[in-house]
């Protein structure tokens, strides 16, 4: 939490949600603490977010058709439409896996002269 400058509460609740949703699991005992529960080339950044921002809706009507009073005559639905399926697909196409591949070609020591 202090590396990341998140508060000690706020990644409680975190944790909590994820432990919820069977991504992160818990070890009790002196070398306890929180692991993935599943592969991290299984964890996708969409089930993370999922977990912690809730279903993606770019416009209230893309949740429910009734929610818009324009319904099949608005042009901009389709527009929302597509750009909510684009997003989806690229977090769905990253996974945990891929950020720590990520961060370690980062951090790796570059030896070359």
């Amino acid at each position: 939490s202090r590396n990341q400058e998140i508060p000690s509460s706020y990644l409680v609740n975190i944790l909590i949600s994820l432990k919820a949703k069977g991504i992160i699991k818990t070890n009790r005992g002196p070398h306890g603490g929180y692991e993935l529960a599943r592969k991290p080339e299984d964890i996708t950044i969409f089930d993370i977010v999922e977990v912690l921002e809730g279903p993606f809706e770019l416009a209230a009507c893309l949740e429910d058709e009734k929610n818009c009073s324009r319904g099949s005559t608005c042009v901009s639905m389709g527009v929302w439409t597509k750009v909510q399926k684009a997003q989806g697909d690229v977090l769905r196409g990253i996974t945990i896996n891929d950020l720590v591949e990520e961060t370690q070609n980062l951090y790796s020591p570059d030896f070359s002269i």
